[in-house]
């Protein structure tokens, strides 16, 4: 008899949830949202909506590391700790 009592429960009617907490948080971020949309369009406006550039950003240049651009393997510096052939630390 229990199950026939979960499928008549399953089939009675759909009670609306009542609104929550989470529903107020919810609707103070939309009311958060729209009230920065407006500031927004308040401070572009005083701006007549146009954009301009940025202070003169000088170049990135590129500068090389120090030593050889290509190193031949078998001669690559050991890393500080690692364990060389002969089985010591450097």
């Amino acid at each position: 008899m229990p199950q026939a009592r979960l499928v008549e429960n399953a089939t009675g009617p759909y009670r609306k949830p009542r609104p929550d907490m989470y529903t107020a948080l919810l609707a103070i971020a939309l009311v958060a949202i729209l009230l920065a949309i407006l500031a927004l369009w308040l401070e572009m406006s005083v701006y007549n909506f146009e954009f301009k550039g940025g202070p003169p950003v000088p170049p990135v240049t590129w500068v090389p590391a120090p030593g050889p651009a290509i190193a031949v393997m078998g001669q690559l510096p050991a890393a500080a700790g690692a364990i060389v052939e002969d089985g010591r630390r450097t």
